[in-house]
């Protein structure tokens, strides 16, 4: 049988009744959403034995972590053979190591890998690893290394782990043999030329491999070439992310010859790297013939004029990216997600973006991210959000919003059919801005996400929310962390809860809460139905007391 574990309405009952079981432990903490087990405490062989009973009745986990264990030698050996036989597909290791870790840290560390080998070599269920661990300790890596020779049934491994040059060398070449490996993450190893012909040997041969990140890894436009020349030998990627390279325009040519030769990939993550405008409009033109990548992410490059220092020969005919940008949503119908996160689009030639925006109706998530829009070119975008039909989600966070971009986004939201998820954080809106955005939230039937997070509400805001949810039954997520509404603003936004509300995620924490609005909370709860996943405990002064009845006052709901 598949589980589904994105959503907690597929748990059947017999594993909410064990997940009620793990409730009552305090240093064992489940994540319903992600059916992600931890341990946050000290646990001894009899808290461990009922862990183990709740393992062997049938819990079935997406993931375990095994990392600061505060174990006793009998409890990990109870731990290792339970997990060695429950059904769970990822197992995780791994912690920052300070410059001077104690004896007994390290110890413990040593442990904690050696638990995590046993457990991924015993049990045939895992299909994935993740090991995340900023020190070397020879012994435990050679024990991961015999693991990749040996285990077949492991198809993702996410290696993060500072490491030596001769030890990610025995790593790599343990791996290009292996025909199992569906998706291989080496984020944050500093990889030499050698590695990258490793890798790129092991990519032109392999016909499982279809998802590659190599982000922060130093590959540079040379160890991007090697890459790129693999990839069109065996033309298999469906995914691959070269963020933090510090790649340039010569590696943009390369990235044109992969969406050229490379048909089968659809996701291409370019984030924070050194392509300028130049290289930019190689991709761009490329992109408007391109009909298989779905989804880009070429933010924080340098794409915009001021950010290019040697515009060689485009110096008399200055190449303008909202142009590119319009010219690829004009003609590109595939392209459904991009990511412009950090880029300044210039003043000119908004309006070619704007129509292109209007026309497009392939593009469903737009992120706009710190782009530091002005007055000219915010307006723009709310026109798109009131013709476009096919965007569902945008990102304007970190927007400079004012008094009439307020109204115009209130009557967007009262007409738009298609938004999804409208995320508004780091905007400085104020009480006032979420009185006028109100008026549009009110009527809107198809907005569910809405992120408000760092926006200076009060409890006046939260108050407007309030009265939103009760008249609308739509939503279902909704941010309102790290801003100042109280215990006074969250008693406004229990009233709501306590009613027929949807809401299955709300995020409250950072906002200066205490007991006493825990407790209305708790009170709102007993007859809400629907809310799954809680966010308070970060920022807040709450008592373990409240916090428990929190988490006991309903099997299906995660609080954290």
């Amino acid at each position: 049988m598949t589980v589904r574990w994105v959503c907690i309405t597929h748990y059947p009952v017999d594993q909410l009744a064990l997940i009620h079981e793990l409730d009552n432990i305090p240093e064992v903490q489940m994540n319903i959403f992600k059916s992600f087990l931890e341990f946050v405490g000290e646990m001894d062989s009899t808290k461990m034995a009922r862990v183990a009973n709740i393992l062997d009745s049938g819990l079935r986990l997406r993931c375990i972590a095994l990392s600061y264990l505060k174990f006793s030698e009998s409890s990990f050996e109870i731990l290792k053979k339970a997990a060695s036989r429950a059904s769970i597909r990822v197992v995780s290791c791994g912690r920052y190591i300070c410059s001077k870790p104690s004896h007994n840290e390290i110890l413990q560390i040593k442990n904690e890998l050696k638990l995590s080998c046993d457990v991924i070599a015993s049990n045939h269920r895992i299909k994935e690893v993740d090991i995340s661990i900023n020190d070397v300790y020879t012994e435990e890596f050679d024990g991961i290394v015999d693991l990749l020779r040996s285990n077949r049934n492991i198809s993702s491994l996410a290696y993060r782990w500072s490491t030596t040059s001769k030890s990610i060398t025995q790593m790599i070449s343990a791996l290009i043999n292996s025909q199992n490996f569906t998706e291989l993450n080496l984020s944050d190893l500093s990889l030499s030329l050698e590695h990258i012909q490793l890798i790129s040997t092991m990519v032109q041969s392999n016909r499982t491999l279809r998802n590659l990140t190599l982000s922060r890894t130093n590959i540079n436009d040379e160890g991007m070439q090697m890459l790129t020349n693999a990839i069109c030998i065996n033309p298999i990627m469906k995914k691959l992310n070269v963020s933090g390279n510090g790649l340039s325009d010569i590696s943009a040519t390369c990235i044109v010859r992969l969406l050229g030769s490379c048909a089968s990939l659809t996701n291409l993550v370019l984030y924070n790297n050194k392509i300028t405008i130049v290289g930019g409009k190689l991709i761009f033109d490329e992109l408007q013939t391109n009909r298989t990548l779905l989804h880009l992410d070429i933010s924080s490059n340098e794409l915009s004029i001021e950010e290019t220092k040697d515009m060689g020969k485009y110096k008399q005919n200055v190449i303008n990216i909202n142009k590119l940008i319009a010219g690829v949503l004009l003609k590109n119908t595939t392209l459904c997600s991009l990511d412009l996160f950090g880029i300044e689009l210039p003043q000119d030639h908004v309006n070619s973006l704007n129509e292109a925006l209007i026309k497009n109706r392939g593009l469903a998530h737009f992120r706009l991210y710190k782009n530091r829009f002005s007055r000219v070119s915010i307006q723009p975008i709310t026109d798109v959000l009131h013709w476009n039909g096919s965007l569902i989600s945008i990102n304007l966070s970190s927007s400079t919003l004012n008094v009439s971009d307020y109204r115009k986004l209130s009557e967007i939201l009262r007409r738009n059919t298609k938004l999804r998820s409208l995320n508004l954080s780091y905007c400085a809106i104020t009480d006032h801005g979420i009185s006028l955005i109100a008026e549009g939230l009110k009527y809107n039937h198809t907005l569910t996400h809405l992120n408000l997070s760092y926006c200076d509400l009060t409890k006046v805001s939260a108050d407007i929310l309030g009265n939103v949810l009760r008249i609308n039954s739509n939503f279902t997520y909704l941010d309102m962390s790290s801003n100042k509404i109280g215990d006074d603003g969250l008693e406004a936004i229990t009233r709501a809860l306590s009613d027929d509300c949807s809401l299955t995620f709300f995020s409250i924490s950072n906002n200066n809460i205490t007991d006493v609005g825990g407790k209305c909370l708790v009170n709102a709860l007993e007859m809400n139905n629907t809310l799954l996943f809680l966010d308070i405990k970060f920022g807040n002064d709450l008592s373990l007391n409240v916090l428990k009845l929190l988490r006991t006052i309903r099997r299906n709901l995660n609080v954290t």
